[in-house]
């Protein structure tokens, strides 16, 4: 289709890009109060092979067309010009959750982790509207987006964030016979019942927007690598890490919510979006609703122009074009991030001045060092000094409501909070959970440095009434 062409109310401004199964174009939208920017997905001939799956495709996306939640991309119109079926969505003058990783970390402006809950509280928002939706007898519809990642979450300029392509990639691939299906989602963010392909419920979704907050708090990929069996493998049977062990600011609220949202069993982890959506605005408190602090994210990160810009419609990089095409699913996206790092958390990035001064300390250590083995040498022999004991510290653990039951390194302790955990070597990792009745558990993993008193303070969070699947 070519551009510059007019059809119905739209007429293609600029091709964007194409991918196995679809074009995408910038098109204006004229309409009876003026006009807008759009984008335009055109789904190619030999997606839609039959008259039974365009039927169903269909069906489906019209039922997908009926979300109408701010944090979710809406979509404008479904129709068919020729032989090709389109999709027109709202253009949205902003940058996805991916980008915004690369660009924090070319910008040496991490983001902050009130910032990072501050993007997953908004997308919970759209999330649990869509697993929550009914159709005109009240019946619920089971809608599971299913490929939940940063590619996914588009965060506009006001603030706002939007999930994209919600079920629009699971009715094309339902519309396809058996023999044609593969994996859909994302290898890196998919669910462990996802990978071994089990029937889905909003759980599913749980478990990948987890793992894009984690990625957020951290900076780097949870599952990295192109292998598919590798990240499969990693899935399903690596010990997740806590965000802590890669960023001292997480706080052990909001890594208790990381952690119970990446349980693998899906009873383990929040039951439902708004249970984590409550999780993270309890660790984080009101800044997690502040759009007007992801906004500023934004400006320090892109900067103005790039706000200028993007709200002109003159660049297309914010749209991440790779993620808007079909023929991502199944593919990883994580193998772009930086890989978990070996040894001890970030706080800040170091500058080439300060590594300068780091190498002038490290030689005159280095001397003053050598000056004093030639001092020892000339000196009588000392005694040797006593050994020293081992070193240890104390964990002091309360919770609110208190009366929780404290698990050390998986075994049970007797005590309840709040309570002191003595005799903890330092330089060992600890991991700590509180057991409450009619609360989700508490999980933190603490590592003492020094014999300074340690305090965990966990506001848990209560289970929901009701469960839904």
């Amino acid at each position: 289709m070519a551009v510059g062409r007019e059809f119905g109310a739209f007429t293609l401004l600029r091709k964007l890009a194409r991918g196995g199964m679809a074009d995408i174009f910038l098109a204006r939208h004229r309409q009876q109060d003026g006009e807008e920017l759009c984008v335009i997905k055109m789904l190619l001939p030999h997606t839609l092979r039959n008259p039974s799956a365009i039927k169903l495709f269909l069906n489906e996306a019209r039922l997908v067309a009926r979300l109408n939640h701010p944090n979710i991309v809406r979509i404008q119109t479904l129709d068919r010009v020729d032989n090709y079926f389109f999709i027109a969505m709202e253009y949205i003058a902003g940058e996805t959750a991916f980008h915004l990783l690369h660009q924090a970390c070319a910008a040496r402006r991490p983001v902050r982790p009130a910032e990072a809950a501050g993007i997953v509280w908004q997308a919970c928002q759209g999330l649990h509207y869509a697993h929550e939706l009914c159709d005109d007898r009240g019946h619920a519809l089971g809608l599971v987006h299913r490929d939940i990642s940063p590619s996914n979450l588009m965060i506009s300029f006001d603030g706002q964030v939007k999930i994209l392509d919600f079920g629009i990639a699971a009715a094309v691939e339902r519309s396809r016979g058996k023999s044609e299906r593969r994996t859909l989602g994302k290898y890196g963010y998919m669910s462990p019942e996802q990978y071994r392909g089990e029937a889905l419920d909003r759980r599913s979704d749980i478990f990948s927007l987890g793992v894009v907050l984690w990625e957020l708090c951290t900076g780097s990929a949870l599952f990295p690598g192109n292998d598919p069996k590798a990240i499969t493998r990693a899935a399903l049977e690596d010990r997740i890490p806590s965000p802590r062990e890669f960023n001292l600011d997480v706080s052990l609220a909001l890594e208790s919510a990381v952690l119970v949202a990446l349980e693998r069993d899906p009873k383990r982890r929040f039951q439902s979006a708004f249970e984590m959506g409550l999780a993270l605005r309890e660790a984080c408190g009101a800044i997690v609703e502040d759009g007007a602090a992801l906004a500023e994210m934004l400006r320090a990160i892109f900067g103005p122009d790039r706000e200028r810009l993007s709200r002109a419609g003159e660049i297309g990089q914010e749209l991440q074009l790779e993620t808007l095409l079909f023929d991502d699913l199944g593919t990883s996206e994580s193998d772009a991030l930086p890989q978990p790092r070996s040894g001890p958390p970030r706080r800040s990035v170091l500058r080439p001045s300060t590594i300068a001064w780091l190498i002038l300390s490290v030689m005159l250590i280095g001397a003053a060092l050598t000056l004093r083995l030639l001092v020892d040498a000339m000196d009588p022999v000392r005694p040797a000094p006593a050994a020293t004991e081992a070193k240890v510290g104390v964990i002091q653990v309360d919770s609110n409501p208190r009366g929780a039951a404290i698990f050390l390194n998986g075994r049970e302790t007797g005590m309840a909070t709040p309570a002191e955990l003595r005799s903890i070597p330092l330089f060992s990792d600890q991991d700590i959970e509180l057991r409450h009745p009619n609360h989700l558990p508490f999980r933190s993993r603490v590592r003492l440095e020094d014999t300074t008193p340690r305090r965990i303070s966990a506001v848990l969070v209560p289970e929901p009434k009701a469960k839904r699947r």
